[in-house]
């Protein structure tokens, strides 16, 4: 009985060989949404200090958009900050301290340490489907003066 790797030593390739080659190749295989691109969120600055603002900004998603949904912690319907929906250019509930902008990115303005959270924002497709989410954990932290330094 011939040894499925004899075909190797007449010039054709062995299993073992095909094994490395298909391990090496998935290596460079990144997460991607449904849609095959990477989508993260990106906080600017990269972190908060009380009192300051920070934009969490979408990178990465090239498909149609309907709409954006922020969440905090978890993607529960109790834990929703905003939905932005892109066509009409609302943001429901229109009266939160957080803001949205047709881009997807939220406004988080007047930080205070309750804002440290992870952000989820999930992108609903033009055909109403959820099309990918990321998520992001921000931090926020106190201002720290020096002893003696005192603002004018």
């Amino acid at each position: 009985m011939e040894r499925p790797s004899g075909a190797s030593q007449h010039g054709g390739s062995s299993w073992k060989e095909i094994l490395i080659t298909a391990s090496f190749f998935s290596c460079w295989i990144q997460p991607q949404s449904a849609q095959g691109t990477l989508v993260s969120v990106v906080p600017r600055p990269p972190y908060g200090t009380v009192g300051s603002n920070v934009t969490l900004m979408i990178q990465g998603y090239s498909g149609s958009i309907f709409s954006y949904n922020w969440f905090k912690n978890t993607t529960e319907v109790s834990n929703r900050i905003i939905t932005y929906t892109v066509p009409v250019k609302e943001q429901m509930p229109a009266d939160n301290r957080e803001r949205g902008f047709p881009n997807g990115s939220l406004l988080i303005p007047n930080l205070t340490l309750n804002d440290t959270e992870v952000y989820i924002v999930q992108i609903v497709n033009s055909e109403g489907m959820i099309a990918t989410d990321a998520k992001v954990q921000f931090r926020v932290y106190g201002k720290c003066w020096p002893s003696g330094f005192s603002l004018p």
